[in-house]
């Protein structure tokens, strides 16, 4: 048994047509009979034809809400609608009694139905103020999941008293689940941020590839959410708002304006650009211009740096300070100023193309990142950045070459090839293999998976613990060739790290 909350319109135009008629009523007057879509896909595909001016987000969303109203509300599940026909706002408690259907001769819309018997009709102060909270999202259709609704919800319609919720682990983290986002954006407080490593582990997602943050955002357009910028855009720790968009907006610049001024959502872009790089969003230490040379030597000191911006009194970027600069000053002056050490500053905004900012940064040894609408700095990128951000990239990809060549090493020493061509399955590709050079990871991970096999290999090892490592590696392995700039969990890296120390401690050749 599961809750829904179907509101009947924003007004409550559909209320007593559906506690007359036994029934709770979708709008989206536009539309017909859905009764024949039978997947997602084509129902999505057919709302772009009926609202081409919709947004890719907006018809999304639209999809998720119908597709419940179609396909995932049952009978025996229960259905909560406000009432706003009273002298107080009330709710009324309701059991589906029959799945979809459309009532041609009822007026536009009021045709998509399912039908509901109406328990109750009650205050909305009998419900608990955190699943209140749950029912205040701006959707239309929208199942009521966080804290056992389902059975509260059940308890009010038997004609009780809703018994609460006892907060337990899940809330001492705040946001744990998918069910705390929905709650905590469509709660009083509104839009929240969260990083994008946060948004992203709700889905069980830990590096963004292009299925995987379409996963998430398909994910959040269900909920009804939104998030600015996209998840493909910036550092994997960057913070991001989370806001509601309006379910009965009927356009994309109706959808925008109900975001509070958010920016719009942009595509993901296709170029890495430089916002990849954590130090491009970073706080920046600098100097101003009224500040003394001596200043800035100290802090250079202090922070072991190269260079410092150096900002006028409204944070603009008015140049750069560097051991450099510094030292052509003193050859031309006896008591230079900061601004005889001055020089201009090479700006580039976070949309820049990383490959293109490389270059640069080779040459400069630093770039400056500004803000896209005026000069104030954001963060700075230097030889030293892009060197650390290589040493992330490539680590891995080190790391599983080393495995593999000593695990094929031995795999050819020790297993017959049989067995080898044994573990690819496929008969026709099985008559390629020659030996462990033809092997995939894939194919290590069945070949040792039998623990006879794995003894062939003479390690004095646990043949679980080290099935459970390979598996690790290999799904690391198929993750890396999902090119994407977010590096590896350090987790995993650390498991990858102590595998590949394993087999050099027992084959310890070079």
């Amino acid at each position: 048994m599961r809750a829904w909350m179907i509101r009947a319109g924003r007004n409550g135009e559909r209320e007593e047509a559906a506690l007359t008629g036994d029934r709770a009523i979708a709008g989206w007057d536009e539309t017909g009979d859905l009764a024949p879509f039978d997947d997602r896909t084509s129902l999505r595909d057919y709302l772009r034809t009926v609202y081409p001016e919709a947004s890719p987000a907006l018809l999304a969303n639209w999809t998720g809400q119908l597709w419940r109203f179609i396909a995932e509300i049952a009978i025996g599940d229960l259905v909560v609608m406000p009432c706003r026909s009273g002298e107080q706002p009330e709710l009324a408690v309701g059991e589906v009694i029959s799945g979809y259907f459309f009532d041609a001769e009822a007026a536009d819309g009021f045709r998509h139905c399912i039908g509901v018997k109406w328990l109750q009709r009650v205050e909305r102060s009998v419900f608990e103020r955190d699943l209140l909270d749950s029912m205040g999202a701006l959707l239309t259709i929208f199942e009521l999941r966080r804290h056992d609704a389902a059975k509260r919800v059940a308890d009010v319609a038997a004609g009780g008293e809703d018994p609460g919720w006892r907060a337990g682990e899940d809330e001492a983290s705040g946001i744990a689940t998918i069910d705390d986002l929905v709650a905590r954006v469509t709660s009083s407080t509104g839009p929240i941020e969260m990083s994008i490593r946060q948004i992203l582990g709700l889905w069980g997602v830990e590096r963004r590839t292009d299925s995987s943050v379409a996963l998430v955002e398909q994910g959040l357009a269900d909920e009804g959410l939104v998030v600015t910028p996209g998840l493909s855009q910036g550092w994997l720790d960057n913070a991001v708002r989370v806001a509601e968009v309006d379910a009965q907006a009927a356009t994309r610049a109706d959808a925008q304006s109900s975001l509070g001024g958010l920016e719009e959502v942009r595509p993901a872009p296709v170029s890495v650009t430089i916002s990849t790089l954590p130090s491009a969003r970073s706080a920046v230490t600098a100097v101003g211009v009224n500040d003394t040379l001596e200043l800035a030597i100290t802090l250079l000191l202090q922070h072991d740096y190269s260079q410092l911006p150096v900002l006028n009194e409204n944070g603009d970027i008015v140049g750069i300070v560097s051991w450099e600069t510094i030292g052509k000053a003193r050859l031309s002056k006896d008591a230079p100023a900061l601004v005889d050490a001055t020089a201009p500053a090479r700006t580039v905004t976070l949309d820049a193309e990383l490959l293109g900012v490389v270059s640069e940064v080779a040459t400069r040894d630093f770039v400056l990142v500004r803000a896209s609408d005026s000069y104030k700095a954001i963060g700075i990128v230097t030889v030293a950045d892009l060197s650390r951000q290589f040493q992330i990239m490539a680590r891995p990809f080190a790391l599983i070459e080393e495995i593999e060549r000593r695990l094929r090493r031995r795999v050819d020493e020790r297993v017959p090839l049989a067995a080898m061509q044994a573990a690819v399955g496929n008969a026709k590709a099985a008559a390629k293999i020659e030996g462990a050079a033809s092997l995939t990871m894939g194919n290590y991970k069945h070949l040792l998976a039998s623990e006879e096999t794995f003894r062939l290999l003479g390690w004095p090892l646990d043949h679980d613990r080290f099935f459970q490592l390979l598996c690790t590696v290999h799904k690391m392995r198929n993750n890396l060739m999902h090119f994407s700039t977010d590096p590896v969990e350090e987790p995993t890296m650390k498991e990858a790290q102590a595998f590949l120390e394993i087999l050099r401690t027992v084959d310890p050749r070079q």
